[in-house]
């Protein structure tokens, strides 16, 4: 189990991975970082809602179930509008965990 400042340099590390031009490593990145639970992904994972990879935005949407953070539930909302059904189905899914009025409007 990774701990402080390990924790933290792989978390940077996965982090910059999203910035490979390889949709496969970062898919592997962005399942890395759902396990880890930290918020400092958030950010990442929401740029990664918009990359052109449909299988990128899926993964990240699923990642965001478990790393949450400013931001993350506009980014789902948003990415109910996808063009790809499988990533508004995922967004759809990791919103319902969420409460408020907006998340409920979005659904309905």
């Amino acid at each position: 189990q990774l701990q402080g400042r390990n924790r933290q340099t792989v978390m940077h590390a996965l982090i910059n991975a999203l910035n490979d031009d390889s949709p496969k490593v970062k898919l592997a990145a962005i399942g890395a970082m759902g396990d880890f639970h930290e918020t400092e992904a958030c950010e990442a994972l929401i740029n990664a809602l918009k990359h052109w990879d449909q299988g990128v935005r899926q993964a990240a949407a699923a990642a965001l179930r478990d790393v949450t953070g400013k931001g993350a539930e506009d980014a789902l909302i948003e990415a109910l509008d996808d063009d790809v059904p499988n990533v508004r189905q995922t967004a759809a899914d990791i919103l319902g965990k969420f409460n408020g009025t907006e998340v409920c409007e979005a659904l309905i």
